[in-house]
């Protein structure tokens, strides 16, 4: 027992997370760095799953339930039966090396092959603590490392000797692989896992929903909030040119088109073939409806059933678009002579249709529903300090280049100031 020096509840809650949510087996050498240096905790049974959905109600995924998983006994790795479990334990428990083969089987790749909403919650989770852990000093699971990293804050540095200097640097250096570890399980499940799931024998790998990513972009939750970024943006740039231009064409239909006076929601009311639905169905509060967004299986946009339904995917095309032309959309001009043909057949291949020079016009909409939602006054159906407005204040500043030849710069450059005059009137004093 480490008395006063316990961690935390929130340290072994994401101990706890981590180990379970972390995709052992497909890197034998970060499986290492996770278990000595960072102190996750390998799973000895197969997890299972399950989504909370808005009404409280539980699905789960049992894909080790009653054999679900078949595994030959022929087919146990060797290494599992002269290293993982000894050898009278062995011989008197077969079942137990084809349970940790079954293990193993499902958090390398079984794991990502059960729905795309897991996918994305948990992507979500492991970038966002991973993040949030290599932001830390020291933040470590292993007991004794995680004792040393306390001593070390109590300590002073008055009169310190040789051995105090020596002391230090192992420590910094310590500290440096700690931090060089969450950034390897970062990038694992940020950029590497699709290929990796693949070469582990994955069939059907289920990609994390490019829709999610994009309505949590101004996540009222830094740590989510630079996950889901990360995500979108690996995602989309994966997807390549011609996956972003079916991505465009399954959105571009609900990008609203704002004039100076129409909102989203007066939209939402004059659509075709919605008139028939309650007018009371849109009567929400900001909060709710950011909340209550729908996870779709798969990356199908199906058409809106409610006024409500319509207005979220309204909300959600408009941040897409943004981020894909912000991102994908810029002209890319070179300053020298020499490198402008090089750029152009960039340009081509990269630019994806209706952001480029010949055919803006996907551009134009866009940055119309941006310079909207910034410049819109206040009202109860669209408040001032709202993701979606947040959201599309950064999506000008990062595509302003794309933006710049639709928009009153200057009624632009205004409605960001006051918006920040607003929002530093908002924000606590720190004393």
């Amino acid at each position: 027992m480490l008395g006063p020096l316990d961690t935390s509840h929130g340290m072994e809650i994401a101990q706890l997370l981590l180990s379970l949510l972390h995709s052992w087996g497909l890197d034998n050498d970060l499986d290492r760095v996770c278990q000595v240096k960072l102190g996750l905790l390998r799973p000895m049974v197969p997890i299972s799953f399950g989504l909370l959905s808005k009404a409280n109600q539980m699905s789960l995924f049992l894909p080790t339930w009653n054999s679900a998983i078949l595994v030959d006994d022929e087919s146990v790795p060797e290494e599992l039966t002269s290293t993982s479990i000894d050898d009278k334990l062995a011989h008197m428990y077969p079942e137990l090396l084809k349970r940790e083969h079954l293990t193993r089987i499902f958090t390398s790749h079984t794991h990502w092959e059960l729905s795309t909403t897991l996918t994305s919650n948990h992507l979500l989770a492991i970038i966002a603590l991973s993040h949030t852990l290599m932001s830390m000093s020291n933040a470590t699971f292993v007991p004794e490392q995680e004792r040393n990293r306390k001593l070390h804050r109590q300590s002073t540095r008055v009169n310190w000797s040789k051995t105090d200097e020596e002391h230090e640097e192992m420590y910094t250096q310590q500290q440096a692989q700690i931090k060089q570890g969450w950034s390897l399980l970062a990038t694992l499940h940020c950029v590497l896992l699709p290929d990796k799931v693949v070469e582990a024998g994955a069939k059907n790998f289920k990609r994390p929903q490019v829709e999610m990513m994009a309505k949590r972009w101004q996540h009222h939750c830094v740590e989510v909030r630079e996950a889901a970024q990360t995500l979108l943006l690996a995602e989309l740039s994966r997807m390549g040119p011609k996956g972003r231009k079916a991505l465009v064409d399954a959105w571009a239909q609900y990008l609203p088109l704002y004039t100076q006076t129409e909102t989203i929601n007066q939209q939402a009311v004059s659509s075709p073939g919605l008139n028939h639905v309650n007018s009371g169905q849109v009567q929400q509060s900001p909060e709710t409806a950011e909340e209550e967004f729908e996870e779709e299986e798969e990356e199908q946009v199906r058409k809106p059933s409610s006024l409500s339904e319509l207005k979220r995917k309204q909300s959600t095309a408009v941040i897409l678009l943004g981020v894909i032309g912000a991102e994908f959309g810029q002209d890319i001009t070179g300053v020298d002579n020499n490198k402008r043909r090089a750029s152009e057949e960039r340009r081509k291949s990269s630019v994806v249709e209706g952001f480029g020079q010949g055919n803006n016009n996907l551009a134009r909409l866009t940055a119309m529903a941006l310079s909207h939602l910034l410049l819109a006054p206040p009202s109860p159906k669209l408040p001032a300090h709202i993701p979606l407005r947040r959201a599309a204040i950064d999506l000008i500043g990062r595509g302003f280049t794309v933006w710049a030849p639709f928009l009153d710069i200057s009624k632009v450059l205004l409605g960001e100031a006051e918006f920040e005059i607003q929002t530093g009137k908002k924000r606590p004093k720190i004393c």
